[in-house]
């Protein structure tokens, strides 16, 4: 399985927008998957350089193509004659890359159609029902890291447009490996101790934080991560109760809210590698702000929950059976969902792109599924 995200390194839409084409020897089927798009690094998209890349990737892949040869002796003549880079990228999937004179990549991918190619619309594939209905079918390929690649693919080059972001990850790992590179650089992204915000009276983020350590916060205290940033914890995170979380924030490990004495309070967009369990009373967003979830692990509620909020994992979802008070008015999504009845969750309505970009989540992921038989070859449009 692979994850074909936008890598280019640029700043690209808060959408994809993907041109397969699909060759045999009688067809052609172009299919274009279009969005919103946000307006970044307009001004270099628009050069001549930028149109010239395009164009050279455009030709060397539909070269390929006409040719139906991805033989490696064949690439390397066609990369030094067509100046562009060509490279394995895994799977089957080749890259064709040109870097432009200011550091931007512009690519794309081309593959054998001997796979399948998915996108999923978390808007309107996902958030759309509330996730038990008996119509609903998980998508194993579609895990928690993937979803938050496919984010960083637009919020990197949106805020850090120089370093030519090409990334694309499938798991927590890689993920934390790169930030922490990053963090040790010291140019993007910074390495702060977890005591420093557990020492704060009121925890704020102040800047593109990468904490090292497990994280806590005290009882009566908030952590509020500001519009702009992702917080990202190479640790487990715990919230003590009377406590709000706020934000966007990437957990390498376990997500826990001590709610033991009375509540807590969840309005962010949480991912995580681990579990995330709530106590006891767990305060969800707003319609205007819901709140949301994705755990490699088992997302458990134990008590109470109330309010606008979408939770998805990787392992399972599960609600205490015995004393509990569920009033959820979003969504619930995973392989098995243990003790929640239709009547404890209601669906919280429809979102557009720029509004879930802005929650800290991406609408459209693309995704490979090798088990699929297809002819002729799949190219994504240079960007």
């Amino acid at each position: 399985m692979r994850i074909l995200t936008n890598k280019s390194g640029i700043g690209l839409s808060a959408v994809l927008a993907i041109i397969f084409f699909v060759i045999s020897s009688t067809v052609i089927v172009i299919t274009t998957v279009y969005g919103t798009s946000l307006l970044i690094e307009a001004d270099y998209k628009a050069s001549q350089e930028y149109i010239n890349s395009q164009n050279r990737i455009d030709v060397t892949a539909k070269i390929i193509i006409r040719d139906e040869d991805l033989s490696q002796a064949y690439i390397s003549d066609l990369s030094d004659y067509m100046g562009v880079t060509i490279s394995d990228y895994g799977d089957g999937i080749y890259s064709i890359s040109d870097e432009l004179s200011k550091g931007q990549i512009v690519s794309s991918y081309i593959a054998e159609a001997t796979t399948g190619i998915s996108i999923v619309n978390m808007g309107d594939d996902i958030f759309s029902g509330t996730g038990i209905e008996s119509s609903y079918e998980h998508n194993v390929l579609l895990e928690p890291a993937t979803i938050l690649s496919s984010y960083l693919d637009n919020f990197m080059p949106a805020t850090f447009s120089s370093l030519g972001y090409n990334e694309s990850f499938s798991d927590f790992d890689s993920i934390f490996d790169y930030f922490a590179d990053l963090a040790n650089e010291g140019n993007t992204y910074i390495e702060v101790k977890d005591k420093v915000l557990e020492d704060m009276k009121k925890p704020v983020v102040g800047g593109h934080w990468f904490v090292t350590g497990d994280l806590k916060i005290d009882d009566n205290k908030d952590l509020i991560i500001p519009d702009g940033y992702v917080l990202f914890i190479d640790g487990n995170l715990e919230m003590g109760t009377r406590s709000l979380l706020s934000g966007i924030v990437v957990v390498n490990g376990k997500v826990k809210l001590d709610t033991n004495s009375t509540y807590g309070e969840l309005e962010a967009t949480v991912y995580c590698s681990g579990k995330f369990v709530a106590d006891k009373t767990l305060y969800l967003g707003t319609s205007s702000r819901p709140s949301f979830v994705f755990a490699d692990g088992l997302i458990d509620l134990k008590k109470n929950v109330y309010g606008y909020g979408y939770f998805y994992s990787a392992d399972g979802f599960e609600v205490n059976k015995n004393n509990t008070n569920i009033e959820i008015i979003g969504g619930v999504y995973a392989p098995s969902v243990k003790n929640l009845s239709a009547s404890e969750i209601d669906g919280g309505g429809s979102f557009d792109s720029e509004d879930l970009y802005d929650m800290g989540v991406s609408n459209n992921i693309s995704i490979i599924d090798e088990s699929n038989n297809n002819t002729g070859f799949v190219y994504t449009y240079p960007k």
